[in-house]
């Protein structure tokens, strides 16, 4: 069943998200023709433009997941989607895979969007982009390979903790009273907070309590990368088991 559930998000979400993605390269395209015949007036207006909608793209799409799973799982479709012979794992699992991949996308367009404009040069005589480049290249080759897949590891994570803290704020803001959108910023600030909190506290008690254990880290940076994405993939997982619980036992669809 959840195969079929896949399907038909992302039959429902490439409706809006390809078209996105392609007026966000098609602008970037556009501006580096413009970069080319250094039109220096028209360039200037369309590379303002395209920074905009490539910003906007990324925006919109983590907007549009956010929206699918209040409307279908948490407003009227609710009545429709609880009666389908499945379970709540599978229709959250539906809405969070799906809204990660769209992420993801949006997030490798807005990265190939900049690259096609900035990598032919800018109307900017003081920079180069091509040294920015070498440079960029010749950090990530002094850091190693561990440190860079760590890196895009901790990215991932982080991509999936930031949906599942959305869908557990409209879920805790669904059973918190009538007004949800209004509970659901508002659970969305308590949970940040005390996220933040926790991580906080536990920075500054290892900075002042265990100075031996601060310096180790860093001499090991590695360990931070370790050390974050599991703390993120530990949001990420009870803040799933969270929405699960409410879905399954606790739903107020009125």
């Amino acid at each position: 069943m959840l195969s079929k559930l896949l399907k038909y998000e992302f039959m429902a979400t490439s409706r809006f998200a390809l078209p996105l993605m392609a007026v966000c390269l098609l602008s970037a395209g556009v501006t580096r023709l413009l970069l080319m015949l250094d039109s220096t007036i028209v360039m200037g207006l369309m590379l303002t433009l395209s920074l905009l909608i490539i910003v906007a793209e990324l925006v919109v799409i983590i907007i549009m997941m956010i929206q699918r799973f209040y409307k279908n799982l948490l407003g009227d479709e609710g009545y429709l989607m609880f009666t389908l012979p499945t379970d709540a794992h599978r229709l959250i699992l539906s809405k969070l895979i799906s809204a990660f991949v769209w992420v993801l996308g949006a997030v490798l367009c807005m990265l190939a969007s900049l690259a096609i404009i900035f990598l032919i040069g800018t109307p900017f005589a003081s920079f180069d982009p091509w040294d920015a480049i070498k440079g960029l290249i010749g950090l990530l080759s002094q850091a190693g390979p561990a440190y860079i897949a760590l890196t895009v590891i901790d990215l991932l994570i982080f991509i999936l903790t930031a949906m599942t803290m959305f869908y557990v704020s409209m879920a805790l803001g669904s059973v918190m009273g009538r007004n949800r959108v209004l509970l659901s910023f508002v659970a969305y600030f308590m949970i940040y907070m005390i996220t933040e909190a926790i991580m906080g506290g536990a920075i500054l008690f290892v900075l002042f309590a265990l100075p031996g254990l601060a310096a180790w880290f860093g001499e090991n940076m590695i360990s931070l990368f370790v050390i974050m994405g599991l703390w993120y993939l530990a949001q990420a997982a009870v803040y799933y088991a969270v929405t699960h619980r409410v879905l399954s036992r606790r739903l107020n669809l009125e």
